[in-house]
């Protein structure tokens, strides 16, 4: 056989193992990374659900029942406000009840603004509890660098980074479906699924 020949085949031969090798090594990786986007996918659909969840709960602590569209909800989350109440001392505490008992019996009209300012003059010996409205979006989430409220609703694209790709919820009519690529093709306001 011709040297030339010879060292054409060989050159052949090993492009032919290199394409083989790649094709078993990318046939036996397919399954492994498609388990491992599917773990990343359910995540982001496990936290969302939480997110909703969380949201879901604060609204009814303050309007008594259940938000029925996720527009709703993000309008509760930009807008709303909740009530955050501040212990000052324990009511376990008895020398502080009667200190604050005597405070009250001395000022029929006092306020538990006005106790706080005592309480941050000085007098420690206190026990009452303040409530404040505070924005929703100051309250919830406030640890969480990576929370959007815009990932929660398939109506739009986020606006705001997340963790994860700009993957976006996909629609179509009436229904929802698993978080792809793509964009909502519905117009209609996000509900609940019945």
């Amino acid at each position: 056989m011709n040297k030339a020949l010879k060292i054409v085949l060989e050159v052949i031969l090993f492009i032919g193992i290199v394409g083989l090798v790649y094709a078993i090594y990318s046939s036996i990786m397919k399954p492994v990374n498609f388990n491992k986007q599917k773990e990343k996918r359910e995540a982001v659909a496990i936290q969302r659900l939480k997110d909703i969840r969380t949201l879901q709960v604060a609204y009814k602590s303050v309007n008594g029942k259940f938000v029925s569209t996720i527009d709703s909800l993000k309008n509760f989350y930009e807008n709303g406000k909740m009530a955050v109440v501040m212990q000052i001392g324990s009511a376990d505490d008895s020398i502080a009840w009667a200190h604050t008992e005597k405070v009250k019996k001395a000022n029929r009209k006092i306020t538990p603004e006005k106790l706080l300012e005592m309480y941050e003059a000085g007098d420690k010996n206190l026990v009452f509890s303040v409530t404040t409205q505070i924005p929703v979006k100051d309250t919830l989430f406030l640890g969480r660098d990576n929370f959007c409220i815009d990932s929660l609703c398939p109506s739009s694209r986020p606006r705001c980074p997340t963790s994860s790709s700009s993957r976006v919820w996909t629609t179509s009519s009436g229904s929802t479906s698993m978080p792809t690529v793509g964009t909502r093709t519905s117009t209609k306001a996000c509900r609940w699924a019945a």
